[in-house]
């Protein structure tokens, strides 16, 4: 019996919740039924595995209980599809309150109108990342795409080598960049405004410039969300993973090496400050910022190939 409880089990799993109970229900009574044809007793663990590997793979049979009552989001992305809303939760919600926080620090607001400013912009976020997730997953469950970037194989999932990927590491880049994607969708001309005790120092962007060229800096802060949350979903360095991740490395970059070099986007509080306190003009920032992204990213680039380099399959192939 114990075989027969973990294989519904595993069928399920790929059940959006509201249809588990009637899937499991009709699958208990099935199986039953087909040992009972086959006179199987309940004794006999090589009869029933033999009768439940005639069911088949438990995602498949899970796609065929639902093709009847056929759901937005069927079995083979739902998994993924809780996935991608919890760490997107998540991450908003941390994101959003290190944001409030920020501003309410430079803000003279009461607290109960950045409590409500707060609440509101967490709901508005929240329900805006559910819409278009769902929207993404039913786009790829209604044309049947089936992409590698959303699977991790059954065999290499618990797998501990040198090309594994840290899903640590990429959900705390997640967050990081949301809150940087927060400030630059939220951005106004007082949220970059540095003072020091009282005394007016300088803005960070040109406002009216930084409004222009505003989706510059979100493109590619978007880009590296995705990088990052294809990570979570790999698990581990392939050859094709690899060349996904340095597309979206690259394309990142760019769209930020572009951003920082439009005339005129720093302002000129800051331009000031910086020649009288320091020994640096904003070119040499400007120069400065494109050396870390550029090295940035080719660390990035690199670390993965070495990775999928360092796989044992490939030590094989060198030794032959």
């Amino acid at each position: 019996m114990k075989l027969i409880e973990q294989y519904i089990i595993d069928v399920v799993q790929y059940v959006p919740t509201h249809s588990r109970e009637l899937v499991e229900m009709k699958i208990r009574k099935d199986i039953q039924t087909q040992l009972y044809k086959e006179g199987v007793v309940d004794q006999n663990e090589q009869e029933i595995k033999r009768v439940l590997n005639n069911f088949g793979e438990p995602k498949r049979v899970a796609k065929q209980y639902l093709k009847a009552n056929r759901s937005l989001i069927g079995p083979t992305y739902f998994p993924n599809y809780i996935q991608t809303l919890r760490i997107a939760g998540f991450s908003i919600i941390i994101s959003i309150t290190i944001v409030n926080i920020v501003l309410f620090a430079i803000s003279s607001v009461s607290f109960i109108q950045f409590f409500g400013t707060y609440m509101s912009m967490l709901w508005q976020t929240l329900i805006q990342a559910f819409v278009i997730i769902t929207l993404v997953f039913v786009l790829l469950e209604s044309n049947n795409i089936h992409l590698d970037i959303l699977s991790v194989p059954k065999s290499q999932r618990f797998k501990i080598a040198k090309n594994q990927i840290s899903r640590s590491d990429a959900i705390f880049s997640i967050i990081f960049l949301s809150v940087f994607l927060l400030f630059a969708f939220f951005i106004s001309q007082g949220l970059f405004t540095f003072y020091f005790q009282d005394t007016f120092i300088f803005l960070l962007f040109n406002h009216q410039v930084f409004q222009i060229y505003q989706w510059l800096a979100i493109m590619s802060l978007l880009l590296a969300l995705i990088q990052e949350f294809c990570k979570v979903f790999w698990g581990f360095w392939t050859y094709k993973r690899v060349i996904i991740n340095a597309l979206f490395a690259i394309s990142s970059a760019i769209f930020a090496i572009i951003f920082i070099t439009i005339p005129n986007l720093f302002d000129e509080s800051l331009v000031s400050a910086l020649q009288m306190y320091t020994r640096f003009t904003i070119q040499t920032l400007i120069d400065f910022l494109i050396v870390i992204i550029v090295v940035s990213t080719l660390v990035e680039i690199g670390v993965s190939i070495y990775k999928v380099l360092s796989m044992p399959e490939n030590n094989n192939n060198n030794q032959k």
